[in-house]
C-alpha cells in the first residue's frame, strides 16, 4: 500500500512528520545549492559573462603576439621599431585591464542574480549554473587561464622591456592571481589563480 505525503505517520513525532511532508513536496532545504532557473534575466548575465570571457581570452592573445613582436624586434637589434613596440605592450595592458574589469562586473551580477555573495569565486558560481552551460565556462576559463600562463611565460623571457612595461605587466598578472602574488620569473610560470580568481574573491581561491 502507498502512502501520501500527508497519510499519518503514528511513529514519528509530529514536528518530524511535518519535516517530512515539507521535504517531500520540496526535496531542496533552503541552505542546499542547487541550480537555478533559466529565467530571461538570468540567461542574459549568462551570455554576457560567456561573451566577457572571450573578450578576455582574446585580449590575452592579443598581447601574447605584442610580447612575441618585442621580442623579434630586440633580437634583431631594431632599435628603431622599439619604443612604439614598448607603447604598443602598455596600451594593450590597458585594454587588458578594462576586459578584466568588465568580466568581473558580469560574474559579480551574475552571482546575485543567483543569491550569491558577491565575493563568490568563479568555482563556487558554475555548479549552479544551468548543465549545458557548464562546459562552456569550464573550457573558457581553462583556456584563459592557460594562455595568461603563456603571456606570463613570454613576460619572463622578454628582458627587453623598460622597467615601467614590465611593472605593468606585473601588476597586471598580480590582480589575476588567487593568492595576490604572481611568482618571480623564475618561479612555477603557471599562474596560481587566473581568470577563475576575480579581484573581488582573490583571497583565498574557491
Amino acid at each position: 500500500m502507498r502512502c501520501s505525503a500527508h497519510d499519518s505517520l503514528p511513529d514519528l513525532p509530529g514536528s518530524l512528520q511535518a519535516e517530512l511532508i515539507s521535504r517531500v513536496k520540496n526535496p531542496f532545504s533552503p541552505d542546499e545549492p542547487r541550480a537555478v532557473s533559466t529565467a530571461p534575466s538570468m540567461m542574459e548575465k549568462l551570455q554576457d559573462l560567456i561573451e566577457a570571457l572571450r573578450e578576455e581570452l582574446q585580449q590575452y592573445g592579443e598581447m601574447l603576439a605584442r610580447l612575441d613582436s618585442h621580442q623579434e624586434l630586440a633580437t634583431r637589434l631594431a632599435t628603431a621599431n622599439l619604443l612604439e613596440s614598448v607603447a604598443n605592450i602598455e596600451a594593450q595592458g590597458a585594454v587588458i585591464q578594462e576586459a578584466l574589469r568588465q568580466r568581473e562586473d558580469r560574474q559579480r551580477a551574475m552571482t546575485r542574480e543567483i543569491g550569491l555573495p558577491d565575493n563568490a569565486t568563479f568555482a563556487q558560481l558554475v555548479p549552479l549554473l544551468p548543465a549545458e552551460y557548464r562546459p562552456l565556462l569550464g573550457a573558457l576559463a581553462q583556456e584563459n587561464n592557460e594562455l595568461l600562463a603563456r603571456v606570463r611565460q613570454q613576460f619572463c623571457q622578454n628582458q627587453g622591456l623598460p622597467a615601467r612595461t614590465r611593472s605593468m605587466i606585473q601588476q597586471i598578472m598580480t590582480t589575476l592571481s588567487s593568492s595576490g602574488a604572481v611568482p618571480a620569473c623564475n618561479e612555477s610560470t603557471a599562474p596560481p589563480g587566473g581568470t577563475l580568481a576575480p579581484r573581488s574573491a582573490s583571497k583565498p581561491a574557491g
